[in-house]
């Protein structure tokens, strides 16, 4: 058993390192057509992943990825003492029913974006205490699940705001170790090998936001506080990281957070990470253009509606920057159109839209 040191309110620093003995990643073909597709381990191009149900479906993708797992560290299921993982669904069911072919002795975790981050805390808890030698932590979602779940069964079509985030479709697992993986082994290198050395634990920040389509603006207050405590308790400051990564924040949250840190005069924008961010491409263009016969051009009006927090200013940012290239109808023209059609009482708005048009013109860019 390892001694370890209790530090500030919720911190943990380790006496003897975990080590990451191996990893799995499996997702469906949306996660794999963005930047980090070159980086799973398997794509499976059927979301349905051979199944009749969404949920059975995210079951047999989680089994798989855990299997994967320990078969990259050559192990079996004897060979793993506890089995820390969960989902987004009721009753962590995705899990349960994951789980109930590999044997292990198993504990259910639900905590939504956090639940890998909670997988790993407590195998690092179990195993400093002595409960073992090797722990599998897992996590999984599945974009069809989680919208019948939390907000819109698929098939009633219905549109996404701009704060709205996507849900991977998707799992991951990793092996857990008191021992460091063998010099040949996938995740070690020359510099060394991925371990834990400490933990933070988050707490609950209720701001009172209820929506379910800005689940980023929800989660960032928490996001500030853990990472706040983890630097306070440790002594640590952002210089001191290579970089600090985020579960799903998005962009908007992403933002949030990083103000709510700004204001504690921790300037953590030049290392932060945020993974939801990274997994996909925002723009949705996976395939370069390569015809020849066309101009291409750039509008990253994502980043500028958030900018000018208003993410209702998209679609006026692109029309700016249409009419800084095909200018069909003075902007004088646009604004008056908007005077005529629409009632008085929006009328306020405009200014809003003048100066999204605007922007528009001035981010447009040639590819």
């Amino acid at each position: 058993m390892s001694k370890n040191l209790r530090l500030g309110a919720a911190s943990i620093a380790f006496s003897q390192p975990l080590y990451i003995e191996s990893a799995a990643s499996i997702v469906s073909q949306k996660e794999a057509d963005g930047p980090l597709g070159d980086f799973f381990d398997l794509v499976c191009e059927d979301p349905m992943f051979g199944c009749d149900t969404w949920e059975s479906a995210e079951s047999t993708l989680q089994k798989e990825t855990a299997t994967l797992a320990m078969n990259k560290a050559g192990l079996n299921s004897e060979d793993i003492h506890l089995m820390f993982a969960g989902d987004l669904l009721a009753q962590t069911s995705a899990t349960c029913f994951g789980s109930a072919g590999l044997g292990i002795p198993f504990y259910g975790l639900y905590g939504a974006c956090s639940t890998i981050g909670e997988a790993l805390s407590l195998g690092s808890l179990a195993l400093t205490a002595g409960f073992g030698t090797r722990v599998l932590c897992a996590t999984s979602s599945h974009f069809a699940s989680a919208e019948k779940e939390f907000r819109f069964p698929l098939g009633y079509g219905n549109q996404r705001p701009f704060s709205a985030t996507w849900t991977v479709t998707g799992s991951g697992a990793c092996i857990l170790s008191t021992s460091p993986p063998g010099e040949k082994a996938p995740l070690r290198s020359g510099k060394g090998c991925a371990a834990i050395t400490g933990l933070t634990a988050g707490r609950v920040m209720d701001y009172g936001l209820r929506d379910s389509m800005n689940m980023g603006g929800c989660m960032a207050p928490a996001a500030c506080d853990t990472i706040a405590r983890s630097f306070s308790d440790f002594g640590r400051t952002p210089s001191d990281y290579d970089a600090v990564f985020t579960g799903d924040l998005g962009i908007i949250g992403q933002k949030i957070l990083l103000d709510l840190l700004e204001e504690q005069n921790i300037r953590l924008s030049p290392i932060h990470k945020d993974c939801g961010i990274l997994i996909y491409d925002g723009y949705g263009i996976h395939t370069p253009v390569k015809r020849t016969d066309i101009s291409v051009y750039r509008v990253d009006a994502m980043d500028a509606a958030t900018e000018m927090k208003n993410e209702k200013a998209f679609n006026m940012l692109i029309l700016g920057g249409l009419l800084k290239i095909v200018p069909m109808v003075k902007l004088e023209n646009v604004l008056l159109g908007l005077k005529k059609s629409l009632p008085e009482r929006p009328h306020k708005l405009i200014p809003m839209n003048e100066a999204a048009i605007k922007k528009g013109m001035e981010i447009i860019q040639k590819m």
